[in-house]
């Protein structure tokens, strides 16, 4: 339990999680979460508690650059 916990955050923060077979990837436009227990959700910034979330995708919405040496320059 915990000790899984551990090395996923380390992989998280090497970059490396995606290997793992802990990790689930999937694609969809729409998304529902519920639990029996209210879950806090922060939304841009706005932190909610709720026991179900309803999301939703807007194609093409957002633009998401990954350019390593443009996140370099703004960090330093």
């Amino acid at each position: 339990g915990r000790l899984k916990l551990i090395f996923m955050l380390v992989k998280l923060l090497r970059g490396k999680h995606e290997k793992s077979s802990l990790v689930k990837k999937l694609k969809a436009l729409n998304l529902k979460i519920s639990s029996n227990e209210d879950m806090n959700i922060n939304i841009d910034g706005e932190m909610i508690q709720t026991k179900k979330l309803d999301i939703k995708m807007i194609p093409n919405a957002i633009h998401l650059i990954n350019d390593f040496e443009l996140v370099q320059k703004i960090l330093s």
